[in-house]
């Protein structure tokens, strides 16, 4: 019985890797993952991915290789070593390129994962661009029939775009239960985790939020608020500006002008009494196409979740992932949102039974529940081993 060998090309969602390399390990002889050398950094904090996966092999890309050069070495890799699978895990440049490679390649499992269903799906001719990617498309929707994408809505949206194929959903990372925490007696910790994107995410919403609500909310207790992700951009930065008007002796904000390290993102979310994202349920994506948060496209939210637990408010509208409904209460309005804010800044009952309701939920997230998923995605017949 041949070996399963399994590559794996990334390059810029690190974050959707752990639960994938997790399975490969117990399914795949041998597994290749090839990234650039950021992604690579990210994956882990404080260990490094080998010592984490011992058996999978990382070859980064070379700060001078070119994207279509580091793609010629994968394909090459997979001719020279006689690879079974192909996951490619983010395809978000090069789409003729890497199209054109895998050609010949006809014996070669290939599956992907999709962030954005609409993207993926949509011809578009308005230039050059357009028109090589339309191309590109035209084929991979003929040649890649297993798919994986990071929320159970996803799978029927993409299932009805894409009637002939196979969907799973696979989440970002297998959950592991935190410690105990003590009751905070501190600044009480709001984080907003994400770049500071307004495709994304309303960060004028929480200025003109905090300038009405702040005074009642803040009461005897610090509230800290931690804008987790790069802003160095003129969006960015006229954000920052206006939250900083706000400081005072009872609001401090933290805020990271350049990319987060791993190692600072995780301990940020570690130590939040909160999340907030006031995310766009309506959104576009990189090519921008049109996007509905939750049904076609995702969101890094439940990896956060998945790391410690911590619940997150979202606007009403956007399509809550079914076992997490616990960690992701919706707020209607801004009244609405202040209540909420409030109950978790002076309400330690109602903070504990949500953690509990967060745990009883999450515990479904565990390497067992999603053994028949990946196999789905590779295409493995476990009856011939």
């Amino acid at each position: 019985m041949a070996k399963r060998k399994l590559v794996i090309f990334e390059t810029t969602h690190h974050e959707t890797l752990p639960a994938l390399l997790d399975l490969s390990e117990l399914y795949f002889e041998n597994t290749v993952v090839f990234l650039p050398e950021a992604t690579y950094a990210l994956i882990c904090s404080g260990q490094l991915p080998e010592a984490v996966w011992p058996k999978t092999v990382f070859i980064r890309q070379g700060a001078g290789e070119s994207n279509r050069g580091f793609i010629s070495k994968t394909i090459s890799f997979i001719k020279e070593n006689g690879c079974t699978h192909l996951h490619i895990s983010t395809l978000d440049s090069n789409f003729l390129f890497f199209t054109w490679k895998l050609l010949p390649l006809k014996r070669l499992q290939i599956s992907l994962s999709v962030q954005a269903v609409n993207e993926y799906c949509v011809y578009k001719f308005r230039d050059l661009r357009d028109l090589t990617e339309s191309m590109a498309k035209i084929i991979l929707h003929r040649r890649i029939m297993h798919y994986r994408v990071f929320a159970p809505l996803i799978v029927t949206f993409m299932q009805q775009r894409l009637p002939r194929s196979k969907v799973v959903f696979l989440a970002p990372r297998f959950f592991v239960p935190p410690p105990l925490r003590e009751a905070a007696t501190g600044p009480f910790r709001i984080v907003v985790p994400g770049s500071v994107d307004p495709n994304r995410r309303d960060y004028y919403y929480i200025h003109d939020f905090l300038v009405r609500y702040l005074p009642v909310l803040s009461g005897d207790r610090e509230i800290r608020l931690v804008i987790l992700g790069k802003s160095d951009t003129e969006y960015g930065r006229e954000v920052i500006a206006r939250l900083l008007s706000l400081e005072s002796a009872r609001f401090r904000l933290s805020y990271y002008p350049g990319v987060v390290p791993q190692a600072e993102y995780e301990a940020q979310l570690s130590a939040a009494d909160l999340l907030w994202s006031p995310i766009r349920v309506s959104t576009v994506g990189i090519r921008k196409t049109a996007e509905t948060y939750g049904l076609s496209t995702s969101t890094g939210l439940t990896g956060d979740i998945l790391l410690n637990c911590t619940p997150v408010l979202v606007p009403e509208g956007f399509a809550v992932p079914e076992y997490f409904e616990a960690a992701m209460p919706t707020y209607r309005s801004p009244e609405d949102l202040a209540a909420q804010i409030a109950a978790f800044i002076n309400d330690p009952a109602y903070v504990r039974d949500n953690r509990k309701r967060i745990l009883h939920d999450l515990s479904f997230f565990v390497k067992g529940n999603f053994q028949k998923p990946f196999e789905e995605l590779m295409d493995l017949d476990e009856a011939n081993g």
